[in-house]
């Protein structure tokens, strides 16, 4: 009798992945973000794996050196706007009540 056997890959995260963030590297992921999207000189005329690459590269010289990815800091980018957007809303909606 033969089975078909389905093997799902496990994405393998890395150490740097599994890393607790800090608030330092927070910051700086969010100094790199600002800095690289409100770039004149660049704009939003690069793809998203070069805008990637270059916020990776401002965190990797702010932090002065990190073995974080440039996957890790897209994925921390995108639960740190979450919160920064639910925060905001709040506040809006706080500040319209008074």
């Amino acid at each position: 009798m033969d089975e078909e056997v389905q093997v799902e890959k496990e994405i393998t995260k890395t150490k740097a992945d599994k890393k607790a963030w800090t608030s330092a590297e927070e910051v700086a992921l969010a100094k790199a973000w600002i800095h690289i999207s409100t770039c004149r000189k660049v704009g939003m005329e690069q793809g998203r794996d070069r805008f990637w690459e270059r916020i990776l590269e401002h965190f990797y010289e702010a932090m002065g050196g990190t073995p974080r990815t440039r996957h890790g800091l897209n994925t921390k980018w995108k639960t740190m706007n979450a919160a920064m957007g639910d925060f905001n809303g709040l506040y809006i909606q706080q500040d319209d009540s008074q």
